[in-house]
């Protein structure tokens, strides 16, 4: 995978911010994150990627049933989103009865399916999302052919050297984050810090101390968060987001960024 060139300047640490965005139907979340958004595109120029759920997730459609929000208002909210991040697909995979698809449980034959009907939800908005982060973190290389097959070309699912939140690793050899890579033909890998709801001083601490000595070459990944996060009580992410935007050692990138 090709790096940016850095002969004429230090090396930096290219970022973005990325949702797993999961909650739209609840007003509160929806507002607070289409803020975060526009004040988030006039601090960096740059749109944040938000992969969404869809309403034909079982997670999705049960508390949109239960709640009696129409799917077609998710939708709306997603266009809207759209105008100001980067739309990506967010997969949480269940089975008939509502059985989270994790480690031994986790096929394409039962995922597929859902997935192929996610995509199709999302195309019929005139969404054709390249970027994709698994719920729960889980990523196989069986999934990510199928959305390599579907158009996907870049991926946030890794977080180095640990394991999704079942105890399952994609791979015990895989680069250490930070490096870009392709995970498989023709998915780039960048991979998820810790969520930047952490305190400022955390990532002020690993630009000084990490960046400077991870050599020469550029370093990429992403801050991960829930939208509900907004609504909740962690409160760090504009500290974060402004400390890291003022820092000569970072850069904000698109997704033609991270695929160049």
């Amino acid at each position: 995978m090709p790096v940016a060139d850095t002969a004429n300047r230090p090396p930096v640490l290219w970022l973005n911010a990325l949702f797993h965005t999961e909650m739209l139907d609840d007003d509160d979340v929806f507002r607070r994150l289409h803020r975060f958004c526009g004040t988030f595109v006039d601090l960096t120029g740059i749109r944040p990627w938000l992969c969404v759920m869809t309403p034909l997730c079982h997670r999705i459609r049960v508390r949109l049933a239960e709640q009696g929000f129409a799917p077609e208002r998710y939708a709306e909210r997603i266009l809207q989103l759209a105008e100001i991040a980067e739309i990506g697909y967010h997969g949480h995979f269940f089975d008939d009865q509502g059985e989270r698809l994790v480690s031994d449980r986790f096929t394409m034959a039962t995922a597929g399916p859902q997935m192929v009907a996610e995509l199709a939800w999302l195309h019929a908005l005139g969404l054709r999302p390249k970027l994709y982060t698994g719920g729960w973190w889980v990523i196989t290389p069986e999934l990510l052919m199928q959305l390599a097959a579907a158009g996907f070309q870049l991926d946030a699912s890794t977080r180095g050297d640990k394991a999704n939140r079942y105890g399952d690793r994609y791979s015990d050899t895989l680069p250490a984050l930070g490096e870009r890579f392709e995970l498989i033909h023709p998915i780039t890998e960048i991979g998820s810090l810790p969520y930047f709801g952490q305190p400022w001083p955390y990532y002020e601490a690993a630009l000084q101390g990490l960046l400077p000595a991870w050599g020469k070459r550029d370093q990429w990944a992403v801050l991960p968060l829930h939208d509900y996060d907004l609504a909740g009580a962690r409160g760090h992410e504009w500290q974060t987001i402004t400390g890291l935007a003022a820092s000569p050692l970072v850069r904000w990138m698109d997704v033609a960024t991270a695929l160049r």
